[in-house]
């Protein structure tokens, strides 16, 4: 049976989804083609096979009295929120602790608050004025700090979103202990606990989808590898033996690696090769940690390394991507705006240049009156500025560093004192993350090759 306040969000929600569908042709060529998609047998198949599965959990729950017919309309709730959690597992392999925080969230305070919200309802006319000021300021708190509402629009839209809530939260609670004497508490206890169990249940087939996509996705590129689409046994066999189930590393295998892979006589051979990938995935993530650890270690600390770099290097990676990033949009603006450089470039989308670095990223640019010379700069904690620039149409860029920040464009200032297209030791390190460390550190034991093709 429906409660008032689904009553009220089908009445609300049928007139404005039947109006969007025919005011927005775009809508309606997305939904056909999210059914197309949703049809083709990629995803058709372990979509069948995942409510396969559920409808086994349930059948047997149903078996054990946690289910009945009872229980049909918030199992059908939970069915969007299930199928979104099963095509997580795209990305189950890439996410830290992505099971571990699905789980979390299963059993969370929001779970509990939502089902709490809803264990009464008021009557239809409240119903009706609630769930649209809700949706609405949802959206608000949602959409709060971009361009289509300022922050300051979200936080009020929070704050009185958080005063409803309260309030809702006083009323189920007085209503509950007015009626505990007639409250089903072990039926109140069962529908909390159907969305947590059936989430916990979905789990393990999610897992098992992660792994089979990773192997698939593996052996797609070895096939491409092959010249007559066929893969040996023994490679394949050895990306089995060596992998497993371990499905973080298994995605790591790309690049040139499917390939040696293919092309390895043997299967000791293939394992070799497995090894050989698995060490330098080591020593990368032995490098960035030392990188990571070295932000951290020389923060503040005065002079240069030996290749003259600055010791102090916080931001310098997101300065530089942030300066290219707009060294290329100013490119693409030159070519299709009249060939000339935009004054008001960083002020169109200065979030999406910036991005990475904190909300006053202090870059300045400058763009000269002709529109065919420009340069921005921007100084980093330890005091280094970076700069980036033109004098000419591109593809010519100037690089520049130094602790003062440039007096002027590439080619009339005398600042600029590198060729076209060369960068300095500071820029050279935040461009080459294989140089975050140095080579004692990235190095990896002749042992570790042993190790990994034996785990």
């Amino acid at each position: 049976m429906l409660t008032t306040r689904e009553i009220a969000t089908l009445i609300w929600f049928v007139p404005a989804a039947a109006l969007i569908w025919w005011k927005v042709p775009s809508i309606r060529e997305s939904v056909r083609s999210v059914v197309r998609a949703f049809l083709q047998p990629l995803i058709l198949i372990p979509a069948t096979l995942f409510a396969a599965w559920m409808l086994v959990i349930i059948d047997v729950a149903a078996q054990l009295g946690a289910w009945n017919l009872a229980r049909l309309k918030d199992t059908l709730y939970w069915v969007i929120p299930g199928f979104i959690l099963m095509f997580g597992a795209t990305k189950a392999a890439t996410e830290p602790g992505f099971f571990r925080r699905r789980a979390r969230e299963a059993v969370g305070v929001s779970v509990f608050l939502a089902f709490y919200l809803g264990v009464l309802t008021l009557d239809l006319p409240w119903e009706l004025l609630l769930v649209p000021v809700l949706t609405l300021l949802g959206i608000y708190v949602a959409a709060g700090g971009t361009s289509y509402v300022s922050a300051r629009a979200g936080n009020r839209a929070g704050a009185l979103l958080a005063v409803i809530v309260l309030a809702l939260l006083v009323y189920t609670t007085v209503r509950l202990v007015q009626n505990a004497g007639t409250t089903d508490w072990a039926d109140l206890a069962s529908s909390l606990a159907l969305p947590v169990w059936l989430t916990l249940w979905a789990l393990p087939f999610v897992w098992a989808l992660s792994v089979w996509l990773e192997y698939d996705t593996a052996l797609g590129h070895m096939r491409i590898a092959t010249t007559d689409r066929r893969m040996p046994w023994k490679s394949v066999l050895a990306l089995v033996v060596s992998f497993r189930f371990r499905r973080t590393a298994l995605h790591k295998f790309a690049g040139r690696w499917p390939r040696d892979l293919v092309m390895a006589k043997g299967f000791r051979e293939a394992r070799a090769v497995i090894a050989k990938q698995q060490a330098e995935v080591k020593a990368e993530a032995a490098a960035k940690q030392k990188a990571a650890d070295d932000l951290k270690r020389y923060a503040g600390a005065v002079g240069e390394d030996e290749r003259g770099r600055q010791l102090d290097k916080r931001e310098f990676e997101a300065t530089v991507e942030a300066l290219d990033t707009l060294a290329n949009a100013h490119m693409g603006w030159y070519r299709n705006h009249g060939n000339r450089y935009q004054r008001d470039l960083l002020e169109k989308s200065g979030e999406v240049y910036a991005r990475g670095l904190p909300t006053e990223h202090g870059i300045t640019m400058h763009v000269s009156n002709s529109g065919q010379s420009w340069y921005a700069w921007r100084r980093t904690p330890s005091g280094l500025c970076f700069a980036i620039g033109a004098a000419g149409p591109p593809p010519y860029q100037w690089f520049y560093e130094g602790m003062e920040p440039p007096r002027g464009f590439p080619k009339v200032s005398h600042d600029w004192s590198l060729p076209p297209h060369e960068r300095g030791p500071n820029w050279e390190w935040a461009y080459d993350p294989d140089d975050w460390c140095s080579e004692d550190a990235s190095e990896v034991e002749a042992g570790d090759a042993d190790e990994v093709a034996g785990a």
